[in-house]
């Protein structure tokens, strides 16, 4: 079965999502084939006059932390330098991403019309008449200014062929439950170590899935199944799930570092 970029921009229209800001969570591979690839949904996006925000994350602009700060429960045992692989500095301009993003979020920023968040490691980058708003506000210490951006705006997420644990707004409902986002060190525009907000483990985020049941839409696009789901609502009921149990997003992993101090409310500063 293959799926045209005309199927997308029907899609689009059927779970409600044209004319909307959209954070997008995909698996091309999901879909079977896509004539036109990952640039076909993209125009399918626009076509609807919808603002598509991917998350563009860029671990390779990290940092070694300095000898002299590196704060408890930051979900690290400092015993791993980081090391920059970029030949250049981090701005909003820079066109890597890292390959676990998809292809999705590397057609988004290879696009010179996106919008890039000011964040070398865990930037947000999106596309449409929204891009502006929601991806400007994105600073070193407000990781998820987009995603409160999204909410304020009545957006949506979905999630394209993937798990609750790619689910981004699920971050920001840690950190309105009361977690600090960790800490970890990159270089900025002018080559210098900064401070930068990060999340934590996404790996238990399906044990959110409770919360959330009956609040989504979900549907077949080709072989790719889409879950839809309200920013806000989704936010809202995360948030109150980790509020009354913190263990909730705790993986699988024994001796999770960071789900651990992620339970313990993050850093101590």
């Amino acid at each position: 079965m293959s799926v045209r970029e005309r199927d997308i921009v029907v899609a689009l229209s059927r779970f409600g999502l044209d004319c909307r800001a959209v954070c997008v969570h995909s698996s091309l591979k999901s879909f079977g084939h896509v004539e036109g690839g990952a640039p076909a949904i993209v125009r399918a996006f626009l076509e609807a006059e919808s603002t598509i925000l991917v998350p563009s994350f860029s671990w390779s602009y990290s940092a070694s932390p300095p000898s002299d700060d590196r704060p408890e429960r930051n979900g690290t045992g400092y015993d791993v330098a980081g090391a920059v692989a970029s030949t250049e500095p981090f701005t909003p301009a820079s066109p890597h991403v890292d390959r676990e993003m998809g292809a999705l979020s590397a057609t988004v920023v290879a696009d010179p019309r996106r919008v890039r968040g000011d964040h070398p490691i865990c930037s947000f980058s999106a596309l449409g008449q929204r891009a502006a708003d929601l991806v400007k506000p994105q600073t070193l210490d407000d990781v998820w200014a987009p995603l409160e951006r999204l909410v304020e705006v009545g957006g949506a997420v979905v999630l394209m062929g993937v798990g609750l644990t790619r689910l981004t707004l699920a971050h920001l409902a840690e950190y309105r439950a009361g977690r600090r986002p960790f800490v970890r060190w990159a270089q900025d525009s002018t080559r210098r170590t900064v401070r930068v907000r990060v999340g934590g483990c996404s790996e238990g985020f399906e044990g959110l899935a409770p919360a959330l049941e009956d609040l989504g839409i979900s549907g077949f696009v080709g072989k790719s199944r889409w879950l839809v789901l309200p920013a806000g609502e989704s936010l809202s009921r995360m948030t109150d799930a980790i509020h009354e149990s913190p263990t909730v997003t705790r993986c699988r992993e024994a001796e999770c570092l960071r789900c651990e101090d992620a339970i313990a409310r993050g850093p101590a500063e």
